[in-house]
């Protein structure tokens, strides 16, 4: 969040946009899923991007407008590579790929835009509607603890009029990381931990692995910045947790959970479907290196790490994507250091380092945390030049 203080007019749209990407869409889901309401709105997300979007542009607007293109420059690779994506978008359409898989690129181009724009929401909120926020996750994660007694908390999808409904898991757990790093970093110590203990199996009930062990590693990091502490303290558990696992002949017995039998060979569908397809995506960088093979994989079947983005947008491509994130995080460590211990910093910091730990084991570069992460960066930034101002 920015210190600088917005009119009623910009905060109120950018806690309408909050409210409406978060808090609703957690209710519909939980609500629907339970059949307490019909799933009525086949693609929530889509529609309240949609609804939302003159909200977060006018927000945009107000926080940073042009400035984002001269402050933050840093993240000049973003436009770029939003260039290039748009391109491909186009020529997803043009091309005659796969239907699926333009609408997919077309869809993601979409979002990777609304949300880079949305995170500037979080700039404009007033400090009431984050305690409001707070007290919603938190509230909602009890909830989810209560309902998962006596079985999981997501339930078997079911057919409405013809349309399978099912608890989208990842992502509501993709919300739950995006309003940790914003809210975390202002949080007292107090509320943190209470914070963790709620929010925590809440994330292991929902279900989604690559957002729950990003948790795990966003607690841990963030915990070590604030703590030196804390910083022992993981370095002591970890030398322990090593030993114990020394003396341990057989860890097979963690097949059995579901969070935890991704880590072992033929014990997870997923886990062999991924590793499928990362061997593929492979295989066409073999055969095409510098232009990449774009639709050359079945829709959905694509790389879940970052040299998907290779796969599609050729080596080129590739590049500009890791250089928009290392080069604000070298920002951040080499020029910005000495503000290491400012939430804005902090906050930037967390969303870029978990943001290039999901997209190197478990995601795409089409993740709507990239975008956001750049956004924070910009966020960061402009504060900076407020403050001096």
């Amino acid at each position: 969040m920015m210190d600088k203080t917005y009119s009623k007019s910009t905060s109120f749209l950018a806690q309408f946009a909050i409210f409406v990407m978060v808090p609703v869409f957690f209710c519909y889901q939980a609500l629907a899923q339970v059949e307490v309401i019909y799933p009525f709105l086949r693609g929530y997300y889509t529609y309240a991007m949609i609804i939302t979007f003159p909200a977060v542009l006018y927000v945009f607007c107000a926080v940073s407008g042009a400035k984002v293109f001269y402050v933050a420059r840093s993240i000049w690779f973003f436009w770029v590579f939003m260039i290039f994506f748009f391109c491909l978008s186009l020529y997803s359409v043009f091309a005659f790929v796969d239907k699926d898989i333009s609408n997919y690129i077309s869809l993601s181009f979409f979002r990777y835009f609304f949300m880079f724009l949305f995170a500037f929401s979080f700039a404009a909120a007033g400090k009431g509607f984050v305690r409001g926020l707070v007290a919603f996750v938190m509230g909602f994660s009890v909830w989810v603890l209560i309902s998962s007694f006596g079985g999981p908390f997501v339930s078997p999808a079911f057919y409405y009029e013809g349309y399978l409904f099912e608890f989208d898991y990842q992502q509501v757990a993709f919300s739950y990381l995006l309003v940790s790093v914003f809210l975390l970093p202002g949080m007292s110590v107090r509320l943190r931990v209470l914070y963790y203990v709620v929010v925590f199996p809440a994330l292991y009930f929902i279900g989604a692995r690559s957002e729950f062990f990003a948790f795990v590693f966003l607690f841990l990091l963030l915990e070590c910045i604030y703590s030196r502490w804390f910083l022992a303290l993981i370095l002591a558990s970890a030398s322990l947790s090593l030993v114990v696992l020394a003396a341990l002949d057989d860890l097979s017995f963690l097949k059995g959970f579901r969070m935890f039998s991704i880590f072992f060979e033929n014990a997870d569908m997923s886990y062999d479907a991924r590793d499928t397809f990362a061997m593929r995506s492979f295989e066409s960088l073999n055969t095409h290196p510098l232009l990449g093979a774009f639709g050359s994989h079945a829709s959905g079947e694509y790389a879940h790490n970052i040299f998907a983005v290779w796969v599609d947008m050729g080596l080129v491509g590739f590049i500009t994507f890791i250089s928009m994130l290392l080069v604000p995080l070298c920002s951040l460590c080499f020029f910005y250091y000495r503000n290491a211990g400012e939430s804005g910093w902090v906050r930037s910091f967390l969303f870029l380092v978990v943001t290039i730990f999901l997209v190197l084991v478990a995601k795409t570069y089409t993740y709507s945390l990239v975008p956001i992460a750049l956004a924070a960066y910009c966020i960061f930034k402009l504060n900076r030049v407020e403050s001096a101002v």
